[in-house]
């Protein structure tokens, strides 16, 4: 029995009914005089009851009954046994686990063990924890004492627990010395940070970057945790310590990254290994509802290149610009002689001047002009900065600059005629124009505006000959103008004389062999004195012949 329990016993007189500790007893007077003998009053016949409270504690107790005349009764069949002592309750599992474990207890008696999250519950009795939530207490039957005993913590919430034991009196045991913590909340990233507030980043430059949990953690069997980023780059976090509340990893910035804010983008985390809490509750890696990158910073990251485009397609000469695009602000964009690859711009303005131009804050999308002026001739690419200090690659057209004036030189020197030949060299394709010597070459248009006759050549190279017809007598040049509008003279001239010149003969009446004749004309050339009768279209077809019909002198 336990001391809250009643003992019912049956009597077939009323008298005196004594609980003693021994069995020894034959008569009243012993009972009386005996120490630790409890007695009671039988005031009916048959069933009678008493508290065992009264009954002396874990001993083995006998009845005796005494009638009203004194006589005692023979020691009843069985003796009663009052047990008081509270059991002792053992939770040999401590720490932290969570709701998937087992943990060990054991009692010093039989009956009953209770894990109870005590850090929720006030136990005062058995009822107390029977009449709880069944999420806060689980139990297990003690069939040996002193032994270990496994019990399931399925079902339990989050909480302290301790075992309490419950013999089969129903004696309650005081709550275990140790307690275990059942965790079942699985960890989740709560915020991620950056080791700077505000920032901006360039390629090579770095930043950290540490995600915060909401409850210490460990990496374990190779574990990592995956961070994607608004730049299409991604971090990877790990530890070697055991129970951390955070992982730090650092982003460098590559060529081509680019953002006004750094973040986390909202895709699930990616988790390899074992990434676990105390309890062995997993990471949650689909949980976003953490204060992300962006809320806590804001890092501008810029390493993207540039990118120039010409517009303006084909040959130029300086004298000409072209246009051209770049798809950022405030950039400075070069027009680079494409005779190496440029990584700096100090690689560029080391150059020679007549090799590169610049234009200074282009604006993105916005068409902009540069000057050709003062570079030689060669094929041309652009180069861009940026305000933050991101080089371009070369652009991927190009223009050719064409510096050079094209050379004609004469092959037919003297005089010519309506209907020749006219042969010459130009040390490019070009236009040329038959240009009076007289005519001042400075600007193109002047040299055209008085030209006389053209021809255009296709390449540069042999002689080139054209017929002349048409071209009043005069003194020449030859001016060519190449397909870039460069122009050029020749250095020497040449005379078109078409016109047949007048000579009088001033002697007259009859002359002898040995006399001179005087006569005058109108040109230099060749006089000859001819035979009357003889037909002379010009001077080449006079006949050998004839030579002593005529004479000539210069």
């Amino acid at each position: 029995f336990s001391p809250t329990q009643t003992i019912s016993f049956t009597s077939s007189e009323t008298g005196t009914a004594y609980f003693a500790t021994s069995n020894t007893y034959t008569n009243t007077a012993q009972l009386i005089a005996s120490s630790g003998v409890y007695s009671a009053t039988i005031n009916a016949v048959g069933a009678n009851t008493i508290s065992a409270t009264a009954i002396t504690p874990n001993t083995n107790v006998y009845l005796y009954v005494t009638d009203q005349s004194g006589n005692t009764s023979v020691l009843s069949n069985t003796s009663i046994f009052v047990d008081s002592a509270t059991p002792t309750a053992t939770l040999s599992t401590t720490g932290t686990i969570n709701d998937a474990t087992e943990v060990s207890v054991q009692s010093t008696e039989l009956g009953t063990a209770y894990l109870v999250n005590t850090s929720t519950l006030s136990v005062t009795s058995l009822t107390d924890i029977t009449t709880a939530p069944d999420s806060k207490w689980n139990s297990v039957p003690i069939s040996t004492i002193n032994t270990s005993t496994s019990l399931s913590t399925s079902g339990l919430i989050s909480g302290t627990y301790q075992v309490y034991a419950v013999d089969n009196v129903g004696n309650l045991s005081i709550a275990s010395t140790s307690s275990v913590t059942i965790d079942t909340e699985e960890p989740y990233v709560t915020s991620v940070t950056a080791g700077t507030s505000s920032a901006t980043l360039i390629a090579g430059q770095t930043a950290s970057i540490t995600v915060n949990f909401s409850e210490p953690v460990t990496f374990s069997n190779g574990a990592t945790l995956t961070l994607q980023l608004n730049v299409g780059r991604s971090l990877t976090f790990t530890s070697t310590n055991v129970g951390v509340l955070s992982a730090t990893a650092t982003y460098t910035v590559q060529d081509g990254d680019y953002t006004t804010d750094l973040d986390n983008t909202a895709v699930e985390y990616l988790v390899g290994g074992d990434l676990k809490d105390a309890a062995g509750n997993d990471f949650i890696s689909s949980n976003l509802t953490g204060t992300r990158l962006a809320v806590n910073s804001n890092i501008v990251v810029d390493a993207s290149k540039p990118v120039p485009v010409l517009i303006s397609e084909g040959s130029f000469n300086p004298s000409q610009s072209v246009s051209l695009t770049v798809d950022k602000t405030l950039t400075t964009v070069y027009l680079v002689l494409d005779d190496n690859t440029y990584s700096s711009v100090s690689s560029i303005t080391a150059l020679s001047d007549d090799s590169y131009n610049t234009i200074a804050n282009v604006s993105a999308t916005v068409t902009s002009t540069i000057q050709l002026s003062t570079l030689k001739s060669g094929t041309y690419v652009l180069y861009a900065i940026d305000a933050r200090g991101n080089f371009s690659a070369k652009s991927n057209n190009s223009i050719i600059v064409d510096a050079d004036n094209p050379v004609v030189e004469l092959q037919t020197l003297g005089i010519i005629k309506n209907t020749e030949a006219l042969e010459f060299t130009v040390s490019e394709a070009s236009t040329v124009y038959i240009v009076p010597s007289t005519t001042l070459t400075t600007t193109t248009s002047t040299a055209i505006a008085a030209a006389v006759l053209s021809t255009t050549t296709t390449n540069e190279s042999g002689t080139v000959s054209v017929t002349i017809t048409s071209v009043p007598d005069g003194t020449y040049k030859l001016f060519a103008v190449d397909t870039r509008n460069n122009s050029g003279v020749s250095s020497e001239t040449f005379t078109v004389d078409s016109n047949a010149g007048t000579i009088t003969l001033t002697s007259t009446g009859y002359k002898n062999l040995s006399d001179l004749l005087t006569f005058s004309a109108s040109e230099f050339g060749t006089a000859y004195l001819i035979d009357a009768s003889l037909n002379i279209s010009s001077a080449v077809s006079s006949p050998t012949d004839y030579d002593a019909r005529f004479n000539s002198i210069e």
